[in-house]
């Protein structure tokens, strides 16, 4: 491939700062546009015993990254066919970012080509595109003050994909970056993951029933043994089990958020309040917003 589509490939990567491609498979983007002769149709065509030793990976890794990166497409009864797993349906996991030349036989070599208009596509999607046109003045919203003097200042319309990246944001869990963080210091590379929905949910409603995020490093510590061949499945799972559980009350910086209506310290109302009891009749000053022991009451 020439130095222009390699440098090109360099900028889209530095476009890429919140995690379109992880590391492996940038790697593997990287190395099919650097084997790729663009004077043959079939673009990098290598054997794919020689692309796993180029990149480093094993077969497994090589092959769902691959899924990921591609149209998720395969082979049956002599045509190519949607995929059909079951993690993939009704989402949008395949990039299409590498295009296949040609049907795969065993031992044979592939043809592959990275196309870079898509890659460009999907970061413009998740950045936003400039506007290169000026602003009709129809679309955009005055904001008046009373009092204020006259002025034209005004503000466009947000941006539909900016506002649906922060407001995506705004409903994630905020320990989704620290786990990030934490699978990148305990997986080896060929084992990293991306983070799908469900498990950004289950960190969500584990945060939300007032466990710390080390209680969440604490129930994955060992993620990272050999002995675990799918993290993915671990990590769900533990966070299942954690989720069932009950927070540790037992710390003051494990408290839930502070109300602003109670004694900061007691957790305690300047008041008492019937609860529900049997028989009927019980109460308590304990602050039913804030007080560890009054939330667990109410949820049991």
């Amino acid at each position: 491939m020439g130095y222009s589509e390699i440098a090109r490939l360099r900028d889209l990567f530095a476009r890429d700062t919140d995690g379109l491609l992880n590391i492996t498979q940038r790697l593997i983007v990287d190395i099919i546009n650097s084997y790729e002769n663009p004077d043959d149709p079939r673009g990098c065509f290598k054997n794919h015993a020689t692309l796993l030793l180029i990149v480093h990976l094993k077969e497994r890794a090589w092959l769902e990254n691959l899924h990921h990166l591609g149209d998720g497409t395969k082979w049956e009864n002599n045509k190519r066919v949607p995929c059909s797993h079951l993690e993939c349906q009704g989402k949008e996991t395949h990039l299409r970012i590498i295009k296949r030349t040609g049907r795969a036989y065993k031992n044979n070599a592939q043809g592959y080509k990275v196309d870079l208009n898509r890659y460009e596509h999907l970061l413009s999607m998740r950045h936003g595109a400039p506007l290169e046109v000026d602003t009709p003045p129809d679309s955009v919203h005055l904001e008046t003050v009373e009092g204020a003097p006259i002025d034209i200042k005004g503000r466009t319309s947000a941006h539909p994909y900016k506002q649906d990246k922060q407001d995506k944001q705004l409903q994630e869990s905020s320990y989704l970056n620290s786990f990030n963080d934490f699978l990148k210091s305990k997986l080896e590379i060929n084992k990293l993951f991306r983070v799908d929905p469900e498990t950004s949910q289950l960190l969500a409603d584990i945060e939300a029933k007032g466990f710390t995020y080390k209680a969440v490093e604490t129930a994955l510590e060992a993620v990272g043994e050999p002995s675990i061949n799918n993290p993915r499945g671990y990590v769900k799972s533990r966070l299942r089990d954690l989720l069932q559980g009950e927070p540790d009350w037992s710390f003051p910086d494990h408290l839930p958020p502070h109300c602003g209506e109670c004694d900061p310290l007691t957790r305690k109302l300047s008041y008492r309040y019937e609860v529900a009891s049997s028989p009927p009749g019980a109460t308590s000053d304990q602050c039913p917003a804030c007080n560890p022991y009054a939330l667990r009451r109410k949820s049991a």
